[in-house]
């Protein structure tokens, strides 16, 4: 950016400008500005692939569903970090209220059987998948 405001200095735009015709000006601008931007950012060439003749069917529709899609893997990245956050927190509570209650250790244990998921009513083993179907 410095480099612009310098070279925007040193053109002519910042000279005593001695015409009044706007298309004279609106093309010294014009030209000012090109010669400034070619100076600094010099014009390189790119390769661009093209695709073979058989994607000819990858239109428009196919270009918003490719960039929704990629929308949604920075989705997956978010998601990722929520469930490696929750995880973490997860761990913290469970270590930090067994430590807090190692000294009595039967508190302890009744948290450790909680956490295993010890002591919770088992699954029904009489109903059918055809009576849970039908509920």
């Amino acid at each position: 950016m410095d480099r612009f405001r310098d070279e925007l200095r040193q053109s002519a735009l910042c000279r005593d400008v001695t015409s009044t015709d706007v298309n004279e000006l609106v093309e010294l601008y014009e030209v000012e500005l090109l010669a400034i931007f070619d100076r600094i950012l010099p014009m390189r060439t790119s390769t661009r692939r093209s695709r073979p003749s058989d994607l000819q069917w990858f239109d428009y529709d196919c270009r918003i569903a490719k960039r929704n899609c990629r929308k949604l893997e920075a989705c997956e990245h978010q998601r990722r970090d929520y469930r490696n956050l929750v995880t973490r927190k997860r761990e913290v509570f469970w270590r930090n209220l067994i430590a807090q209650q190692s000294p009595t250790p039967r508190r302890m244990w009744q948290s450790i059987d909680n956490l295993l998921g010890r002591g919770r009513l088992p699954a029904d083993v009489d109903i059918s998948a055809t009576d849970f179907h039908c509920f």
